[in-house]
């Protein structure tokens, strides 16, 4: 005679479970949900990539304020007179708070962080406004070279600005975008190996001009004592 256990029924007949329809219907709807997630990240992948290349940038100027801040003050510890002047200390604070904020604008805005944005656009507003000024200035002294120059970096501001004041760049700052990537971390923005290489070589060349410059500042320094 065959035995019948009622605890395997009511294990399949438990009535609290959630049907199997509707959990694979859960299932479908969050494949849907990452998937409409990927098609959206992608479509602003390169807007995301020039905005946090703008924070690269701001990382970069940090580091070089960095270097400033060592630079000055090796001239400080090894100067003639061993007694700093005002403008010495003036510079190196001017150094360090340019350092401060680099990294804090890139830190923002590699993060996609909304006050990061305002902040970047504020600066770059007086930036436009001064800049207009001076080329104004230049025309007007008989310098009508330089404006060229000055234009030149004019219009790169205008692009930041719109990459920060645009619709795609409202939709990469929005909180919706933060929780698309979120969703997509394996969606990646691809750098060409020539461009790290070029960037590798540049920044090397910066910090051994740096290197150079302190250590002939030190031995001038020497020579002179001796």
């Amino acid at each position: 005679m065959s035995s019948f256990d009622p605890s395997s029924t009511q294990e399949s007949l438990n009535p609290y479970a959630a049907p199997l329809a509707d959990l694979g219907a859960v299932e479908t709807e969050r494949a849907g949900d990452d998937s409409e997630a990927e098609i959206v990240r992608r479509l602003y992948l390169g807007h995301e990539a020039a905005v946090k290349s703008v924070g690269s940038l701001h990382y970069f100027g940090a580091f070089l304020g960095a270097m400033g801040v060592m630079g000055v003050a090796v001239v400080m510890t090894y100067s003639v007179q061993r007694d700093p002047q005002l403008p010495t200390f003036a510079v190196l604070a001017v150094y360090g708070g340019m350092t401060v904020v680099n990294f804090g604008l890139g830190y923002g805005l590699r993060h996609l962080q909304s006050w990061a944005r305002w902040t970047e656009t504020a600066f770059l507003l007086l930036g436009v406004l001064s800049m207009v000024a001076v080329m104004i200035g230049l025309y007007f002294t008989g310098h009508g070279g330089l404006v060229v120059t000055y234009l030149f970096v004019l219009l790169i501001y205008f692009y930041v600005l719109y990459l920060l004041l645009s619709p795609k760049g409202t939709m990469v700052f929005s909180p919706g975008y933060s929780a698309i990537i979120e969703k997509t971390p394996h969606v990646k923005y691809k750098t060409s190996r020539i461009v790290r290489i070029a960037v590798a070589i540049f920044l090397g060349l910066i910090v051994l001009g740096v290197i150079l410059g302190v250590i002939g500042t030190i031995f001038g320094d020497v020579k002179v004592k001796s």
